[in-house]
């Protein structure tokens, strides 16, 4: 009897000691390196904005080609919870492809610190969840023809 109540006296002890360590660990920076693989037949420009709504910049990626970045996150575990991650640095990007469509996604945090996405969610490019862990902190988020096919036609030449 007394060795089953010591064994969950331990059992609790250890659930405690887990918690607290979780509780007190630094977070740490994080180097993480990402790609941007144009698979489409076309070419696809990338417009950035910031949270004011400003242009930032923009990146042109041609058919089979790679943008590569890199980024340096401060957190206890990047990937802790993935979905909540934003990769890209702004609020707004706009994917314009052939000057024929377009695509737009969105992030923003409110005030409880929480993520919201635009849709489709799996293709945000703001979203590490939408990137392929490729292991070692690299990242790869891929543009299909797909997302080319999915997205909206230009009234007029897209901007």
């Amino acid at each position: 009897m007394k060795k089953n109540l010591y064994i969950k006296y331990a059992i609790c002890f250890g659930v405690l000691l887990v918690f607290l360590n979780s509780c007190f660990l630094e977070a740490r920076e994080f180097d993480i390196r990402f790609s941007i693989l144009n698979e489409s037949t076309v070419v696809v420009q990338l417009d950035l904005f910031e949270t004011n709504g400003e242009f930032s910049r923009s990146i042109v990626i041609e058919p089979n080609e790679v943008y590569f970045d890199e980024r340096t996150f401060k957190t206890r575990s990047f990937l802790e919870n993935p979905n909540n991650n934003a990769i890209i640095r702004g609020e707004s990007a706009v994917f314009i492809f052939n000057d024929e469509r377009f695509a737009e996604y969105s992030f923003s945090v409110d005030d409880n610190n929480v993520s919201t996405f635009s849709t489709p969610i799996n293709r945000n490019i703001f979203r590490i969840g939408s990137y392929e862990n490729l292991g070692d902190e690299d990242f790869l988020y891929t543009i299909t023809q797909e997302d080319f096919e999915n997205a909206l036609p230009c009234d007029e030449p897209c901007e």
